[in-house]
Formats: structure tokens, C-alpha cells, sequence
């Protein structure tokens, strides 16, 4: 027999106006009968958008990571230039012009970016490539191809090269603008150093000579800490996010193993097989399977107060045993199954029910291609 029907229609359109009758001409025309249907839009293919919102976020973090590295040169260089004051002052001297000293400092910067950028492009190639190979199971994808595309190593040498000269720009036309006379007798102090009010108060606050001097270097230093804290502040933001999306998605997947209280699922295609399974897996497996228990996993249409819609929102529902440990679930209100296992209805998660505004006592309609039924609901699981 046959486990799955693809069908193509026209357009997505058609396809969510025709499902229904063809999934009702499927089960009143041929032997089966259809659990779980999927309309999937080819242009928002669920594995494409996928993998395009893995890719920005990875695009993103990349970005992060040069804007850090920005900051980072426009420190460095800064650094450079104002230990270079007195250079600077006699290159001038002896003739040196603003472009001269931009040249030589901006050449720098350069050098500087090539060997940090052709080391990270032959590291980087293998490693991504590897990456990719472990990321791409999680996609439903398999990479074989060893092909290197010259697109990422032209942009990673565009942004290797050019983030350091762009990052070095202002520092650098800063100490252009130094004169001769300036940087010839520059001794590290200004004559107003000691009156900025800044200064003033941070000399009556009670530390150390120590932390009240490097007070001091902050404060005279504004550009450089704004620079410093923003870059700081990124590279940590980026850090936290990756974070938060680690551990959510593990509270999230440990959260449905908690309340489920089933750890294998099989899907066998002959319903008559299931006694012989039964006897085989608790025979062979009895030291580790406690139990093994039928159920039926089928997508249901939620119908809105009984009004025909032509794209119903869907729920998935698992069917189980209620005399058996599957059909326990926490609840925080009713009493599902527990009372009379034979009861008629049906037990909704917390989240399920907030959404569509039901609680225990309501009844909820749900739909099939060939028949609907309304169900009460007896029980809202945590």
C-alpha cells in the first residue's frame, strides 16, 4: 500500500481551495484514509525559509563580529597616532603633508587588515565548510560539494582590507590636523587638564590615587570609552542572543519530553501487525519497555462555531488508549480522563485553549475531508 499522495495543482491558490474535495475524493474513492495533509507554497517552502532565516542570522552575527572588529582598529590606531604625536610633528617638519601622513598610517592599517584577513580566509573556508556539514542535517539537507564559490572570498577580502582603513579614517585625520608646534611639545598633559568640572569632582570622591586616576583617563577620553562600551556592548548583545536561542530551545524540548509520557514512537503502515509488534518488542525488549500501547496520530480542522471555512485553522491531535499511562497528562483544570476512562472528549494544552478562548465545559468543533464532529472539553493539560 501506498504511505503517502503528493499532488500539484495549478498554483497555491488552487491548491487550498481543491484540498478539501480532494482529500474527501481520497477517502470516499479509494482504500485510504488520510491522517495528516500538508499545503506547502513553493514560494515559502518550510526547508528554503528555513535555511534562509538560519543564513541571516549567521549573516548576522558575521556583521556583528566586523562591526566589533571596527571598533577594535579604531582603537588600536588611535592608540598608534597618539603615541606617534611627536613623529607626526616632525614628519611635518620636514615637509610631510596631511595626505603624506595619511598615506603612511592608512597603509598601516592596511597591512594590518591583510594579515588578518588571509590567514581568517584559509582557516575560514574549511571550517565553514565543516560547519555547514553539521548544521545541514538539522535543515534536512546533505552537503557534498567541495566547490568554494569566489563570491564569499572576494567579500571576505573586501571586508578584510576595507574595514581596517575605513575604521582608521578618523583617528587618522585627527593627527593631520595636528601642528607642528603641538606635536613637537606635546607632554601628555593640556593646560585645562585639571580644570574640567568632570575632573574636579571626581577629586572629591573618596578612592584610591589608583582608580581616581584611571577615572580620570575615562573621563578625558570620551570617544575612546563610548567606542570601547559600544563595541563591548555588541560583541555581549550578540553573545546573549545565541544564548537565549540555545537554552529556549532546549527548555522547549525538554518541556514536550517531560509531559510526554511516551519515549518511542512507531508508525507501522499495517494496523494488523500491531499485536505481533506488541508481543515482539515486550519479548525481546522486556527488561527496558515497561509497556507498549496503540494510538493514532491525525490532523484535525478546527471549525469556527460551525461556518464552512475554506482555510481552517488545523490541530493535531493524538489519540490514545485512556485506560493505559499514555493518556495521563498535569492538568490545571478538569479531569480529563481520570474519573471515567471511557469519557467522550478532548483535553487541550494550556496555550492551545488561551488561544482560542475555550476552557473546560466548552465544546470545540473539529472536522475531517468527509465528516465533523463537536467534542467536549474535559480537561486543559499544563
Amino acid at each position: 500500500g501506498l504511505s503517502s499522495i503528493y499532488a500539484r495543482f495549478e498554483d497555491f491558490r488552487t491548491a487550498q481551495q481543491e484540498s478539501r474535495p480532494f482529500r474527501r475524493f481520497v477517502t470516499d474513492h479509494t482504500p485510504y484514509s488520510i491522517a495528516f495533509y500538508l499545503l506547502d507554497d513553493p514560494h515559502e517552502n518550510t526547508f528554503i525559509t528555513g535555511v534562509e532565516r538560519l543564513s541571516h542570522i549567521l549573516m548576522l552575527i558575521s556583521m556583528v563580529t566586523m562591526v566589533v572588529t571596527r571598533f577594535l582598529v579604531t582603537n588600536v590606531v588611535s592608540i598608534i597616532v597618539s603615541e606617534q604625536r611627536r613623529q607626526i610633528g616632525a614628519m611635518k617638519a620636514l615637509g610631510a603633508t596631511r595626505q603624506n601622513i595619511l598615506e603612511i598610517y592608512g597603509g598601516l592599517a592596511l597591512v594590518y587588515g591583510g594579515l588578518g584577513t588571509i590567514p581568517g580566509i584559509l582557516l575560514g573556508l574549511p571550517l565553514g565548510r565543516q560547519a555547514a556539514r553539521v548544521i545541514a542535517p538539522l535543515l534536512n539537507i546533505y552537503v557534498d560539494t567541495t566547490y568554494v564559490p569566489p563570491l564569499p572570498i572576494a567579500l571576505g577580502m573586501v571586508m578584510g582590507l576595507g574595514v581596517p582603513v575605513l575604521a582608521s579614517f578618523f583617528p587618522l585625520v585627527a593627527a593631520t590636523r595636528v601642528t607642528i608646534l603641538e606635536a613637537i611639545t606635546d607632554l601628555g598633559l593640556v593646560s585645562r587638564y585639571s580644570k574640567q568640572s568632570a575632573l574636579v569632582l571626581t577629586q572629591r570622591i573618596p578612592l584610591p590615587a589608583s582608580m581616581r586616576q584611571a577615572l580620570n583617563n575615562i573621563i578625558l577620553r570620551r570617544a575612546r570609552l563610548a567606542l570601547s562600551t559600544f563595541a563591548i556592548c555588541l560583541a555581549v548583545t550578540a553573545f546573549m542572543g545565541m544564548l537565549a536561542i540555545y537554552f529556549s530551545v532546549q527548555d522547549v524540548m525538554r518541556d514536550i519530553r517531560s509531559r510526554l509520557t511516551h519515549q518511542v514512537s512507531l508508525q507501522i503502515g499495517d494496523v494488523g501487525n500491531l499485536s505481533d509488534l506488541q508481543t515482539l518488542l515486550s519479548t525481546e525488549q522486556e527488561e527496558v519497555i515497561r509497556t507498549v500501547e496503540p494510538g493514532v496520530a491525525v490532523e484535525l480542522n478546527i471549525q469556527s462555531d460551525g461556518e464552512e471555512n475554506p482555510n481552517p485553522s488545523s490541530l493535531f491531535v493524538l489519540a490514545v488508549d485512556t485506560e493505559t499511562q499514555l493518556s495521563y497528562m498535569p492538568l490545571v483544570e478538569g479531569t480529563g480522563w481520570n474519573e471515567d476512562s471511557a469519557r467522550r472528549g478532548i483535553v487541550l494544552n494550556q496555550h492551545l485553549a488561551d488561544r482560542l478562548e475555550k476552557s473546560v465545559g466548552d465544546s470545540i468543533t473539529l472536522s475531517t475531508a468527509v465528516q465533523t464532529a463537536d467534542f467536549e472539553i474535559i480537561g486543559v493539560a499544563d
